[in-house]
């Protein structure tokens, strides 16, 4: 948040809630890798932002709903790890981004936040991020200068395949997949060799690795069929 450009310079958090039902936030944890916070009470509408943030650090009340919370999880300036998750612990959304997002070498230095383009494209990562347009900084509060009404329409392309090892093949794609789909080994078929299972990781939702029955053997070229029914995490099915 330093240097200050226009906005409260201290970290936050904005929340928006895109179901048509009124939720009750109590119980759900913030949570990074170091340390799990656990929301008070507080109702969120349909189509609302909530500002999260450490109490006695700044007053965002004046921008919108905010929630002032007592022990708020920092933010690491250049990566970390963001979750959501229901009192169950379920993850509700869960962001992993990197200074790199900024895409800006001006907004890397501080002072703007990063802002999600299309709220209805939340599979696509790191594409759907951008430093803000705002001349102060960010829009804590309100509509991301950046919004985009795109919809994800498109399954999950596959990037690139790496051999991990003689029995592991490691698959990356280019939006974050379901994961019960990720876990489902039928969506995936290797000419020759069975597979035994498939590793998945929420965390890192857009790698997947597939274990094999038997070792890949040099100086053959192996087939990969990716069934249609391997979906990204809205339910785009691969096509």
């Amino acid at each position: 948040p330093a240097p200050a450009i226009g906005q409260p310079e201290t970290e936050f958090i904005e929340i928006f809630y895109r179901s048509n039902k009124v939720i009750q936030l109590e119980d759900f944890i913030l949570a990074d890798p170091s340390k799990e916070v656990i929301l008070p009470e507080q109702l969120i509408l349909p189509g609302a932002y909530l500002i999260l943030y450490e109490i006695g650090t700044a007053d965002f009340s004046a921008l919108g709903p905010s929630l002032p919370l007592q022990d708020f999880p920092g933010r690491g300036n250049t990566r970390d790890r963001i979750t959501l998750l229901s009192p169950d612990g379920l993850i509700i959304n869960q962001v992993e981004y990197s200074i790199e997002w900024y895409q800006s070498s001006t907004k890397v230095n501080g002072g703007y936040t990063l802002e999600l383009i299309a709220p209805e494209r939340p599979c696509t990562l790191a594409s759907n991020w951008i430093g803000s347009d705002d001349p102060k900084g960010g829009t804590p509060g309100q509509v991301n200068s950046v919004f985009s009404s795109d919809l994800d329409l498109e399954g999950p392309a596959l990037v690139r395949a790496t051999i991990e090892s003689e029995q592991n093949i490691g698959l990356q794609f280019a939006e974050a997949l379901d994961e019960m789909s990720a876990l489902t080994t039928e969506n995936f078929v290797l000419e020759g060799i069975a597979i035994n299972s498939t590793t998945f990781d929420p965390s890192t939702p857009q790698l997947l690795t597939l274990n094999l029955a038997a070792p890949l053997q040099a100086g053959i070229i192996y087939n990969l069929d990716i069934q249609t029914t391997l979906t990204d995490c809205q339910g785009n099915e691969n096509l």
